[in-house]
């Protein structure tokens, strides 16, 4: 049975002065001491989860003599626990959201998309913002008022960096147009078939800015630019670099420096997945950061405003916006 779930996750690397924002339907604030108990970390559900691991604990301490700690001992060592718990998340910027889930683990699942979601929008539009994927997390059955606290791996983890990524007012107040087009398209209760082709190139630009390697860098924003324009199994290249120069610009000269550029860009997707030999420059890597990230919410913005439901309806659109312009040979 299917139950509401408030999945929270702490983000290491963020902050916001003011604390509270919106995105995707994803509430970020900052937890402290004071409203933590509001929150998926309330009592009960630290309360459960000492429980568990005390049970693992016990076992190593006293293996199966059968024998149980003193009480002194249970309640220090809740107290070290509830303190390591609480150290996840308290001061630090949060990732809230709710879910219909049918038990926990799909709790986190559900919760955590959401959440990846919103943060690939931030990572997208801020260039340079490198956000590591959280993994400190706590849900709570807002039917039952049961939870638990998950840490993934993060109890072997390296300690986080200390460096966070600075939002302002300025950057939510610039964010908020593509925020609202992306949360009409990709949170309906429906998305279409081109809506959910938007939200894969949205994850795979995210995906390419947080990459380090140059090359899988370049897989994976030609990979979001095939999500947003490509259907057809061959001449891809030409399509590709045909579509994105029509959308960048009306100037039929530029489309014609475009298109070479880009078409020259997908073959050097392909060496590089085939095994080919190839050079990466840093034009290269800023022309597909700037096109790639830019292009996510352009397709976004024109997709809205004629409710365009398949890609067909783009494509038609884009032979409409290209009129008498020839791509060059190359």
């Amino acid at each position: 049975m299917s139950n509401s779930w408030q999945v929270i996750f702490a983000i290491d690397d963020l902050e916001y002065i003011p604390n509270d924002f919106t995105i995707l339907d994803v509430n970020f604030y900052k937890i402290t001491e004071s409203n933590c108990g509001d929150l998926p970390l309330c009592e009960d559900v630290v309360e459960s989860t000492l429980k568990n691991r005390f049970k693992e604990w016990q076992k190593q301490i006293y293996g199966h003599t059968g024998k149980k700690p003193k009480f002194d001992e249970y309640k220090e060592y809740r107290a070290k626990m509830k303190e390591r718990v609480f150290q996840r998340f308290v001061d630090k910027l949060c990732a809230s959201t709710v879910v219909d889930a049918d038990d926990k683990d799909d709790a986190f699942q559900r919760g955590k998309e959401k959440i990846e979601t919103a943060l690939n929008l931030l990572r997208t539009y801020k260039s340079g913002f490198e956000l590591r994927s959280p993994l400190n997390g706590a849900a709570k059955n807002l039917v039952d008022g049961s939870g638990t606290v998950t840490f993934e791996k993060s109890w072997h983890r390296d300690k986080p960096s200390p460096w966070k990524y600075s939002l302002t007012k300025d950057d939510l107040k610039n964010l908020s147009r593509e925020e609202r087009v992306l949360n009409s398209l990709i949170l309906r209760p429906n998305p279409s078939a081109m809506s959910n082709r938007i939200s894969r190139a949205l994850k795979w630009t995210a995906m390419a800015t947080q990459e380090t390697d140059q090359a899988d860098k370049i897989i994976k924003y030609v990979t979001a630019l095939e999500c947003l324009f490509i259907k057809e199994r061959i001449n891809k290249a030409k399509l590709l670099a045909e579509r994105v120069a029509t959308i960048w610009t009306n100037n039929y000269g530029n489309r014609k420096l475009i298109y070479k550029d880009f078409h020259r860009l997908y073959n050097l997707r392909n060496d590089i997945v085939h095994g080919g030999s190839y050079d990466i420059t840093n034009n290269d890597r800023r022309t597909m950061d700037i096109v790639a990230r830019n292009l996510v919410f352009e397709v976004a913005k024109v997709v809205s405003a004629n409710n365009f439901s398949e890609i067909e309806d783009l494509l038609v659109w884009l032979k409409s916006k290209k009129g008498t312009w020839t791509p060059p040979p190359v």
